[in-house]
């Protein structure tokens, strides 16, 4: 207002704005507070809107701060307005300067004035005063400030979150660091022992080679000999083991290897991820890689080829029961099963898992569809267990 002048508060207001018009460009800032107040709100409001599109037009940068609902719609459907307010206590009746991006504000005249002690009858009949849509407008924005406060409580969880796993990311590389380290000590000790034992064995053989010769006998150079033969294997022995604890060993198709379950000696023929099949006289294994060893060389007199003894067909059940597993277990006890079958030269055979939830069911015919000595998976006939047993046939 202006007493001097004789100007109302629209008026100054008014009166100021006016000049900035008339001297805005692209380089102004332009700093409004409550647009359009002071008059009529629904031609304060139509006013405050001409006002905003012709600084826009202009490319000033505008900062308005207003109570009116059109100036707030307009700002929330312009693409080139920003629309932000300040989170408001209804409890302390005061704002708790906190600033809230993309959502305007609510005037919360209502909850004041019932807070201050006015009427609830009076408060309720002011609001059916208020236009429809206007309502609806303060339904709108109180909402959006409920999804916003739930927003922000996401975003402080997901931030305790990552945190937490940033932390079980550090204590596993802390782990892995100190296995590594384990790992170095082993060897370094290997060694030590390697080298220990390599002077004994020194030492013994020129002893056994000096007795050798004071006796000069040969029966006496023959135990010599045979000594020093003994060493050097326990010396290429223990050489090996401490090359093998500094690295794990990689295989390749064509490579002999000794499968340690069924002690049995065989050739690589396929390698899929952490598993392979095996060729052990003719017939093929699929196995873990971890239960693979190099196989050790054979002896020069090539002697007679490793067989394994094969169980007899009556000696080999024709119905796995694995009701009542866990997966792993089930799976577990399945691959073994199949080596029987295998060895016992079974072709068809079935597996009783139950029906129940289905997992058990799925994993097993799954794990029998990726074999590839597998000729068909399938439910049992509705007389044999229907689709609580799987029968499978195995390749000739």
């Amino acid at each position: 207002q202006s007493l001097e002048q004789n100007l109302s508060t629209f008026s100054a207001h008014m009166k100021n704005i006016v000049s900035i018009l008339d001297e805005v460009d692209s380089d102004s800032l332009v700093l409004l507070d409550e647009l359009g107040a002071g008059t009529d709100p629904q031609e304060g409001a139509a006013l405050g809107l001409a006002i905003l599109e012709r600084l826009l037009e202009v490319e000033a940068l505008v900062v308005v701060s207003t109570h009116l609902t059109p100036l707030k719609y307009f700002a929330i459907r312009h693409p080139r307005v920003k629309t932000a307010s300040m989170e408001f206590d209804p409890e302390s009746l005061a704002p708790t300067f906190h600033l809230i991006e993309g959502i305007p504000g609510r005037s919360n005249a209502f909850i004041i004035a019932r807070n201050l002690g006015l009427d609830a009858a009076l408060v309720a009949r002011a609001r059916e005063f208020l236009a429809k849509g206007e309502i609806k407008a303060e339904d709108i924005i109180e909402q959006l400030q409920r999804e916003q406060r739930s927003l922000a409580d996401y975003r402080r969880r997901a931030a305790a979150e990552l945190a937490n796993a940033q932390r079980l990311r550090e204590e596993f590389e802390g782990r892995l660091a100190a296995f590594e380290a384990r790992k170095e000590e082993e060897i370094a000790r290997n060694l030590k022992e390697l080298g220990s034992f390599l002077r004994e064995a020194q030492q013994e053989a020129e002893r056994l080679l000096a007795a050798a010769r004071a006796e000069e006998s040969r029966a006496a150079m023959r135990n010599a000999h045979r000594r020093i033969t003994e060493l050097r294997a326990e010396l290429e022995s223990r050489a090996g083991r401490a090359e093998d604890a500094g690295k794990e060993h990689r295989f390749a198709r064509g490579d002999s290897v000794r499968i340690r379950p069924l002690d049995a000696r065989g050739t690589i023929v396929e390698l899929d991820g952490e598993r392979a099949t095996v060729d052990v006289d003719g017939k093929r294994f699929r196995t873990k890689i971890s239960d693979l060893e190099p196989a050790p060389p054979a002896p020069p007199s090539r002697p007679p080829r490793e067989r394994i003894s094969r169980p007899t067909p009556s000696r080999v059940s024709l119905q796995l029961n694995v009701r009542g597993m866990t997966v792993a277990a089930a799976l577990a006890e399945l691959e073994r099963y199949l080596d029987r079958l295998l060895l016992a030269d079974v072709r068809r055979a079935s597996v009783l898992h139950g029906k129940g939830t289905g997992a058990l069911r799925d994993a097993i015919r799954s794990y029998l569809s990726s074999c590839s000595f597998v000729k068909s998976v399938g439910p049992a006939p509705p007389r044999e267990g229907g689709d609580g047993v799987t029968v499978f046939e195995l390749k000739g």
